[in-house]
């Protein structure tokens, strides 16, 4: 939030064209933001989706309530 007292302030989405390993999406999603990841090499997109579920689930473990928005891991 900028303090300008202008419009809410909504929490934006990140783009990463280059996903590969989903460390930027993971950092992403620490910040409370929404993220979508974009992988052109089927084996790093199966590694990020690895590393991001289990972010996942440690996060749920840690969080009493979690982000229904954010569960989708596609």
């Amino acid at each position: 939030d900028c303090g300008c007292g202008g419009a809410p302030f909504l929490p934006g989405t990140v783009l990463d064209p280059f996903a590969g390993l989903a460390t930027s999406g993971i950092a992403v999603l620490r910040l409370g933001r929404r993220f979508i990841g974009i992988e052109l090499s089927e084996k790093y997109a199966e590694m990020a989706r690895r590393k991001l579920a289990r972010w996942w689930e440690d996060t749920r473990l840690v969080e009493a309530e979690t982000a229904p928005e954010q569960a989708r891991l596609l």
